[in-house]
């Protein structure tokens, strides 16, 4: 049976992130919370469960184990989609979806496990630093 820790956990290593960077993007100081909260020895409270699900893009219900699929709230797409068919990713980048390649890449996306988005995704940013020449 997989815990909520267990969970979060597994988005965390797939996302390749450490303990203190999902701490950091929960609001907290150090890496300890998280620890906790993946070895089942702290309860999550619903605001932390609500942050850790934005991270991941996955609906509070798949972290808390209510659902199986980790489809998530965002259409199943990493970021934030609204009725305009506009992504926003991290600090509020803007992306439209009216072009060709934009549509094809979200159709894909929307076919792709939680780990193919996230590889996808740290893909996706290696190339715009240049990391995947």
């Amino acid at each position: 049976m997989t815990t909520v820790g267990d969970r979060i956990k597994q988005l965390r290593k797939a996302a390749g992130m450490t303990q203190k960077e999902l701490a950091k993007r929960c609001g907290y100081s150090s890496l300890t919370t998280i620890n906790k909260i993946e070895l089942g020895i702290n309860s999550v409270p619903l605001s932390v469960v609500e942050k850790i699900a934005a991270v991941f893009g996955v609906s509070p219900s798949y972290i808390m184990g209510w659902e199986n699929t980790n489809a998530g709230v965002n259409n199943g797409i990493i970021g934030n989609q609204n009725s305009n068919n506009v992504i926003s990713v991290g600090g509020g980048t803007s992306v439209g979806a009216e072009g060709e390649i934009e549509n094809e890449l979200l159709a894909l996306c929307k076919k792709m496990t939680m780990e193919q988005k996230i590889e996808l995704l740290h893909f996706a940013y290696g190339i715009i630093k240049g990391d995947n020449k």
